[in-house]
């Protein structure tokens, strides 16, 4: 079943919407995690020096040692945005005759990424932001196990 919103000029499936649960369900777990545990204040002093850390990054285009695997990614996520927004069949631009499809890893973040991208647009900004955002994930996951080792 597809809804079109033609204000927002996109087009919704029942994938999508089961997309943007799981992602509710993930922001409304961590916020919960978050602000209801007494060391907070340090976590989050930790994740706004990251912030100013990394703040020049976002702006900059795919260059580094492994800018490759920066643009494979990113072509991956393109690709979910324009082409076909199934899990299960990656797509590669280096296609020859056959359909492009290639499967190397699961491409869940690829896919989660090509959603935003649906909602927002495709801009290389929202693949920075959200690889912030999981690097955050990161940090908090490892508070929760440190903290839960040491006390």
């Amino acid at each position: 079943m597809r809804w079109t919103f033609y204000f927002l000029r996109i087009r919704i499936d029942e994938s999508f919407l089961m997309f943007f649960r799981f992602i509710l369900l993930i922001i409304f777990t961590v916020m919960k995690q978050l602000f209801y545990r007494r060391n907070t204040i340090l976590l989050l002093l930790i994740l706004f020096v990251s912030l100013i850390m990394h703040f020049r990054v976002f702006s900059l285009d795919l260059i580094s040692f492994h800018s490759w695997r920066q643009t494979y990614t990113q072509n991956t996520i393109t690709n979910f945005y324009e082409e076909d927004f199934n899990i299960l069949n990656p797509r590669i631009n280096a296609r020859g005759n056959g359909d492009g499809i290639q499967r190397l890893e699961f491409p869940i973040m690829q896919w989660i990424f090509a959603g935003f991208y649906k909602v927002f647009g495709n801009h290389l900004i929202i693949s920075r932001i959200l690889s912030f955002l999981i690097g955050c994930l990161s940090i908090v996951g490892m508070y929760n196990i440190i903290k839960r080792l040491f006390d």
